[in-house]
């Protein structure tokens, strides 16, 4: 879920992924269409703000996003200001507004998510922006925005990328024209950037540092639905997603696998309505051997009538999602991508993650090397410092845009003392075993009071330095002196 507030201060007068009826604001730019990337686009203080005659602001996405805005029908009153831009190609918008955001003094100046407004004074500046995809569900792009001032010069004033939700490999990142700089040497490298705000859903330590790549996951998932269909004639496949849209790569494949097309309901077909390749693959007619007609969340595996009466002999139920796969690798880390419920030998758990993972956003900011790098998903047990430490411990090299107070220093492991317990006796009941403990006791008539409880533990034969498998519990508390 995105937590970003909208605005870049080096930006004034636009909001990105976040709508809000301000007049100091020219544009809006929405990367895809998912709901948390468009907040406050049915505010009804917003629709009668864009209404308003004097009012020349304009909504930018990509051409894509523009005809899934068209087809909602809560939307239509924003038709005449969905401005639809081609991707990988530079599009100037002038900008004049009557106030500007100043990072405040208590931010951090490498996360710049808290400012304030100075209205005192006029801006006006052209802003170029660069759209490219995202690849996090159809239609989902990245900002590129460079800002220049008259008279234009070779280097804007500001250059950041705005990633959006995206789930891109480090090549397809370097091969992007859009982020490269031809101007030097000849060989392409990075422009150079003064901030990345990137997508950060994954960046959390309870999260894992790489995530399979679809094309694996697919890879695996082919046997198992063909071995599936391939049965009976009857047998069919339902696929069960946390969203309506954002798995049109999976439903292509899926499509094609089994040479039929994917019984969808009413309402994603007008989603995808408009769209050739996309729409081509749906249908309402429930002979299918594919369905994807799920209504409500997936645990409540509410389909079509036809997956109902096979629920539990013809229907082969695919759960897309990424979380059951963190939980799993917890227990093995050698968990398959396509796990079986073990409940349930009809139902897989598929792994699909359309967001970056650790890994990937590492290779992004390594490549780009910004000043500032800036979380855009930030949940209530993370905060930016920390986001941006979890990522500082893998930089072989220091970044700029490493916290200024990362949270630890990387000072190298002491010496960690270790108590032996007798072969046939656990670590618990040698704590509780009262012979011990009188033993360890500081009272025991062996026991100088001068010595220390690291010395008296040797000398009775139960401290070590080098643990013993199985027969071992670490005593923190224990240092040499």
């Amino acid at each position: 879920m995105s937590t970003f507030p909208g605005r870049i201060p080096e930006l004034p007068g636009i909001m990105i992924d976040k709508l809000e009826a301000d007049a100091s604001l020219n544009a809006f730019f929405i990367s895809h269409d998912h709901a948390d990337h468009k907040r406050g686009i049915t505010d009804p203080n917003f629709q009668e703000f864009m209404k308003c005659k004097t009012s020349q602001r304009k909504i930018y996405v990509s051409p894509i996003t523009a005809q899934m805005l068209l087809n909602r029908e809560e939307l239509t009153f924003l038709h005449e200001f969905i401005i639809a831009l081609e991707l990988d190609t530079p599009h100037e918008i002038r900008i004049r507004t009557s106030c500007s955001a100043v990072l405040s003094q208590s931010d951090s100046p490498l996360v710049g998510r808290n400012f304030s407004i100075n209205e005192s004074e006029t801006i006006e500046y052209t802003l170029t922006v660069t759209l490219t995809s995202a690849e996090h569900i159809m239609g989902s792009v990245m900002f590129l925005f460079e800002k220049t001032i008259e008279p234009k010069v070779a280097n804007p004033l500001f250059r950041c990328l705005y990633t959006g939700d995206f789930r891109l490999t480090i090549d397809e990142i370097r091969s992007k024209r859009c982020l490269q700089d031809r101007s030097r040497s000849g060989v392409p490298c990075a422009k150079v950037f003064d901030a990345v705000y990137f997508d950060s859903t994954w960046c959390t330590p309870r999260n894992l540092w790489s995530i399979p790549r679809r094309e694996d996951v697919l890879e695996e998932l082919g046997p198992i639905v063909k071995r599936h269909l391939a049965a009976k004639a009857e047998n069919i496949v339902c696929l069960y997603t946390n969203y309506n849209i954002g798995y049109e790569n999976l439903l292509r494949w899926l499509a094609n696998f089994s040479e039929s097309k994917i019984h969808v309901n009413e309402s994603r077909l007008m989603l995808y309505r408009g769209f050739p390749g996309i729409q081509d693959i749906f249908t309402t007619n429930t002979d299918c051997r594919v369905h994807f007609c799920q209504e409500g969340p997936p645990q409540t595996y509410r389909s079509c009538e036809r997956v109902r009466h096979g629920f539990k002999t013809t229907v082969l139920r695919l759960k897309a999602s990424y979380m059951w796969f963190i939980k799993a690798c917890y227990i093995n880390a050698e968990t398959s991508t396509c796990m079986r419920n073990p409940r349930f030998p009809n139902e897989y758990n598929v792994c699909w993650s359309t967001h970056s993972s650790l890994e990937e956003i590492m290779d992004l900011l390594d490549y780009l090397n910004p000043s500032r790098a800036c979380p855009n998903v930030v949940d209530k047990r993370t905060n930016e410092t920390e986001i941006l430490d979890l990522l500082r411990r893998r930089a072989t090299t220091p970044k700029a845009w490493h916290p200024n107070h990362p949270l630890d220093s990387f000072e190298p492991p002491q010496l960690r003392i270790q108590a032996i317990f007798p072969k046939k006796l656990s670590p618990k009941k040698f704590m509780l075993d009262s012979s011990v403990r009188r033993d360890m006791s500081s009272s025991s008539d062996e026991d100088s009071p001068e010595e220390t409880l690291e010395e008296r533990l040797r000398k009775k034969g139960r401290l070590a330095v080098t643990p013993k498998p199985r027969k071992t519990i670490t005593l923190d508390h224990l240092r040499p002196s």
